[in-house]
């Protein structure tokens, strides 16, 4: 499957630190808008307080996770597709993803 994931849910799957994040990431295709990148900076250090994992592990997560995300430069995206693949259907079927693989665990 391909979607288009934006930074609340990668920052979520850092907080968490479930390796199911990485799973289905890792199954599945993935893009994102650079501008994750400097969401990501902005708020790392309230990410890894949230996240209470060891700053190896918190490290080692994030390299695990963005693997698999295809980043695309902003640019590249106009602004009224960034917007329809980030409200969209896509992100509703991930949603539905994570919580099947929520209640299997």
């Amino acid at each position: 499957m391909k979607a288009v994931i934006d930074s609340n849910i990668i920052f979520s799957a850092i907080i968490s630190g479930k390796q199911f994040y990485i799973d289905i990431i890792q199954s599945n295709e993935f893009y994102t808008p650079d501008i994750v990148f400097i969401e990501l900076e902005k708020y790392e250090t309230r990410i890894i307080e949230k996240s209470r994992l060891p700053i190896e592990d918190f490290r080692k997560f994030v390299r695990m996770l963005f693997e698999k995300i295809v980043v695309i430069p902003k640019l590249a995206i106009s602004k009224e597709k960034l917007y329809q693949k980030r409200t969209g259907k896509r992100l509703i079927i991930f949603a539905k993803m994570l919580m099947k693989r929520i209640r299997r665990s």
